[in-house]
């Protein structure tokens, strides 16, 4: 079961009374989009507030509809901080050019995540992030359309502290008109792959 989505697992827990409460102890959860948002909003909440909080959570996979749940958002990576996530993959839907970011401080609380993909549906939009990513266990991150913010001097280093990271990908993405410099500096990083930078100035990898 673990290899279907959420909402199929549920789904067939009415086909047995063996299967009644297997989907409560998942420890792999893939949640994709259906036709009605509210439904799927509501699914989303439904299974996180109903399942086995005694059994870790391993594996995340998340599309949100950010312009009519970033509350969900919150709640869910709240949820994922406090059962011991390692994978966590989001596919963020929306059409407009400034994104909620208040779900990013959450993501410091999930110290065990090792793999960790952000995906914004959307090359007009982008998500801000801080100039310091704290996730020491991390060892792979998937970013698109994402924005770096600069500290004072103009330089932009995020990955600095995922001292475990080594593999690295980003794809659209950019650093805030401000900055100057994009710094990738990580002894363990073996793998880096770039894909339709923009706005970079200068890039400074350090390796």
């Amino acid at each position: 079961m673990e290899f279907l989505s959420t909402r199929q697992v549920v789904q067939s827990s009415v086909l047995s009374k063996r299967w009644k409460n297997i989907w409560k102890s998942l420890t792999t959860l893939s949640f994709k989009p259906f036709n009605e948002i509210h439904k799927y909003n509501k699914s989303l909440s439904h299974v996180l507030s109903n399942r086995d909080h005694y059994v870790s959570l391993h594996n995340l996979h998340l599309t949100v509809f950010i312009s009519t749940a970033p509350k969900l958002l919150n709640d869910a990576i709240k949820y994922v901080a406090l059962h011991h996530l390692q994978k966590l993959t989001l596919y963020i839907d929306f059409k407009f050019k400034e994104i909620s970011n208040s779900f990013v401080p959450l993501l410091f609380n999930c110290q065990s995540l090792t793999f960790l993909e952000i995906f914004i549906s959307s090359s007009r939009s982008s998500l801000k992030l801080p100039p310091s990513l704290l996730l020491p266990s991390l060892e792979t991150f998937h970013l698109s359309n994402v924005t770096f913010l600069a500290r004072d001097n103009d330089c932009v280093e995020p990955f600095s502290t995922c001292t475990s990271l080594t593999t690295l990908m980003l794809r659209h993405s950019m650093h805030h008109q401000s900055t100057q410099t994009l710094c990738i500096s990580s002894p363990s990083i073996s793998n880096l792959k770039l894909k339709n930078m923009v706005n970079t100035d200068t890039f400074i990898p350090k390796i």
